[in-house]
């Protein structure tokens, strides 16, 4: 005779994908696309005697950078909950979203640079900025784009010293112009007669 197995208490299994996950820490850094593609569905086409296709959610997951690097399939329910931001956009019709300072608007980044990023999936700024070796071994002159790109992100988010200078200047300025403006205010109010005795 076998022994029963005692019921599972579904309530303590963890979850797979949460975003405390160490496996999924990186995950910003990827380039997420959810897109429908038709697909031959079997059943409804051997009833029909014709191919019959559904559109089915598949998502695109690339790392930026390397073309090699590129998974392809059908979305699951996993990628919806792991990718849920990029899934909710898809959803509501706005598609595949890049956030971040985009390439082609920095001045110092010329036009064919932007276009050889893009076909390497770096659009933004922030994305050069974390590109790993590896990936600057497909480009000349990355080391130098890459400094640029995290002076500029150093000097936007304002942790450059000549930012914090900048800003501490324009407060002491600020307090200088209060402190006149005061003293005017107590130059012109009139002074009261003093009664005669």
């Amino acid at each position: 005779m076998e022994a029963a197995l005692a019921p599972t208490d579904w309530s303590k299994v963890v979850d797979p994908i949460t975003e405390a996950d160490s496996r999924f820490a990186m995950d910003s850094k990827l380039y997420v696309q959810f897109y429908s593609r038709p697909v031959l569905h079997n059943v409804k086409s051997e009833v029909a005697g014709r191919p019959i296709y559904i559109d089915v959610d598949h998502v695109r997951i690339i790392v930026p950078g390397d073309k090699l690097s590129i998974i392809d399939r059908i979305a699951t329910k996993d990628d919806k909950a792991r990718f849920a931001a990029h899934y909710a956009k898809y959803t509501s019709g706005r598609g595949t979203e890049v956030v971040g300072t985009r390439l082609d608007i920095v001045p110092w980044m010329t036009r064919s640079k932007v276009e050889e990023y893009k076909y390497f999936n770096i659009h933004t700024v922030e994305q050069l900025s974390e590109a790993s070796d590896e990936v600057g071994q497909k480009f000349p002159g990355f080391q130098a784009d890459r400094i640029k790109a995290k002076k500029f992100l150093e000097a936007t988010t304002g942790t450059d010293a000549r930012v914090a200078d900048l800003e501490k200047r324009l407060a002491d300025m600020q307090t200088q112009i209060e402190a006149q403006n005061q003293a005017k205010v107590v130059l012109a109010t009139p002074m009261k007669a003093t009664a005669k005795a």
